[in-house]
């Protein structure tokens, strides 16, 4: 276990702050810090998990299977059917950069790896991944059975077996399919944000059942070129989030980035841009949606330096604009740079925060859902570039 402080709010200032109603809900966060130093050696990757009804300590799972430097271990994480899922799409098991994926029980034991049944050199297997509905999905966008970095998703049950392979009926090369991948209501969503369909990387989204049926494909009905609509997935409230980070009306970068909200099916489109969009914010890079809002990443963001990074939060109809910044934000923070939300709070990663622990050893931020009461987490270790705070998942 991992003792630490938060930077001005201790435990008894956390409860007397947001009350005692938070201790009744049950949530873990986990933290992903894809460069943190472990046993294994340096640049291996960790994951830390959190109670977040006490966010002053931390449990660190790091890969006890193979791990080699830089195969970053928690460059995607998720949480879902009481178990969390790690990708590591660096790993070398079937060659280099074929990739690799973990699961374990909510305290970090248990540890079972995924790998594709057809692995190969450069498939990056785990750069997202997705659980629930008793399914495990793990993205693997730059496979080439459909077509050269095409991508594919592989499906599996919870406990490794029953997998399933699924491409993009029109997979085209480097198109990037499953560069993203959400679940939800016996559905799974995949994005391939450098399909053309409307034109040079301009992205796209595919619906399948679990079984990798009755695909549908969804692209926004003002998709132009570079807007790289689906490299970021998230569901709930029978809603899907997409973001397009590098949208841009004028059609050409740099952008400052959309969202687009559907219904599970596809339809009734919404789309989301910030009152003060500017170009290269990254709005859309991160999406997390719970609690009746939508919580939006924009980690290039520019209020308070360079890269400095903000966070929006919205209905679920696109109005209702709240903006977030940390209080002590600073240049290449990137605030942002993974978000979600759950138990009426808000929880914002800023991977590139230099604190007492180290240079761009990073942080994350708790924040109600109207924008108050921010609290500072920073990463549990004295790590140089760990970068904790790469991804996220609530659960």
């Amino acid at each position: 276990m991992s003792q630490y402080p938060f930077l001005g709010l201790g435990f008894n200032s956390w409860t007397q702050k947001f009350g005692r109603d938070a201790e009744a809900a049950a949530l873990t966060l986990v933290v992903g810090a894809k460069f943190q130093d472990n046993v294994n050696g340096t640049d291996r990757g960790a994951v830390f998990i959190f109670d977040v009804n006490d966010l002053t300590t931390s449990t660190k799972v790091i890969c006890e299977t193979d791990t080699s430097i830089y195969d970053f271990f928690s460059d995607s994480v998720a949480i879902g059917d009481s178990k969390i899922l790690v990708g590591m799409p660096q790993a070398d098991i079937n060659g280099s950069g074929s990739g690799a994926a973990y699961i374990y029980n909510l305290d970090g034991t248990g540890e079972t790896q995924f790998l594709a049944s057809d692995g190969a050199s450069g498939d990056g297997f785990g750069i997202s991944v997705a659980i629930g509905n008793s399914k495990i999905a793990i993205g693997a966008r730059d496979e080439d059975e459909g077509a050269n970095n095409g991508g594919a998703v592989y499906v599996y049950n919870l406990d490794g077996t029953g997998e399933i392979k699924i491409t993009a009926s029109d997979a085209a090369n480097s198109d990037s399919f499953g560069s993203a991948v959400a679940i939800g209501n016996n559905k799974l969503y995949v994005g391939s944000p450098q399909d053309d369909d409307n034109g040079s990387t301009s992205g796209s989204v595919y619906i399948y059942n679990l079984d990798g049926t009755g695909e549908v494909k969804l692209t926004p009905s003002d998709g132009r070129s570079f807007a790289r609509f689906g490299n970021a997935l998230a569901f709930g409230h029978d809603k899907l989030v997409v973001g397009a980070y590098a949208d841009d009306p004028a059609g050409s970068p740099p952008a400052g980035g959309s969202v687009y909200v559907y219904d599970a099916d596809g339809t009734n489109e919404v789309k989301i841009r910030s009152s003060d969009i500017a170009s290269n914010d990254d709005f859309g890079h991160a999406v997390a949606i719970g609690n009746n809002k939508i919580v939006v990443g924009a980690p290039s963001n520019d209020d308070d330096g360079s890269g400095s990074g903000s966070a929006y939060v919205f209905n679920l109809d696109g109005t209702g604009q709240v903006k977030i910044t940390a209080s002590d934000a600073a240049a290449d923070d990137n605030f942002g740079s993974s978000v979600a939300i759950g138990g009426d709070k808000i929880y914002v990663g800023a991977r590139y925060e230099d604190n007492a622990n180290g240079t761009n050893s990073g942080a994350f931020y708790v924040y109600n859902l109207d924008g108050t009461g921010e609290v500072k987490v920073i990463n549990p270790e004295n790590d140089n570039y760990a970068v904790f705070g790469w991804s996220m998942a609530l659960g």
